[in-house]
């Protein structure tokens, strides 16, 4: 939802800045009936194909990434993350190069289930890594973990 809303948000101020709409309100209005009525979608699905991309070729070649949980250790509040750590963590998974001449994995990422200020219980599911290497989320994780800031 946050970046929905964030979306929603810069996309409503330069409609404003560039005298499309006249207030924050109207423009809003304009972005949320835009994504409604399916047209942004279909703008996306085009950019991708006017770069030679194929969003259903895409879905099935990466269809068989792996997929690991990380729960978290203890109960407490993430305060912070420390994003460098977090890049590190991508890049163990194959998002990023640590060589210039490292293949990446397109499939490989994070997916954060918590925020900063988000409270979570022992054994609770806090972030999500994908790749289609398994081997690399053991280390990937200890990466992770190293990025949290709790109390």
């Amino acid at each position: 939802q946050d970046l929905y809303d964030l979306t929603v948000g810069l996309a409503a101020e330069l409609l404003v800045l560039s005298k499309k709409e006249s207030n924050g309100e109207s423009a809003r209005a304009s972005v949320e009936r835009v994504i409604s009525s399916g047209m942004a979608y279909d703008n996306f699905v085009q950019w991708i194909e006017h770069q030679g991309g194929h969003l259903g070729k895409s879905h099935a070649e990466n269809s068989n990434t792996s997929i690991y949980v990380i729960k978290s250790k203890d109960a407490g509040t993430i305060s912070s993350f420390d994003t460098k750590m977090l890049g590190f963590a991508a890049i163990e998974l194959g998002a990023g190069r640590k060589k210039p001449d490292d293949q990446l994995d397109l499939t490989a990422g994070i997916k954060l289930l918590k925020k900063q200020g988000d409270k979570f219980e022992k054994n609770e599911a806090i972030a999500v890594l994908y790749g289609r290497d398994k081997s690399r989320f053991e280390v990937a994780e200890k990466i992770f973990m190293s990025s949290i800031n709790s109390r």
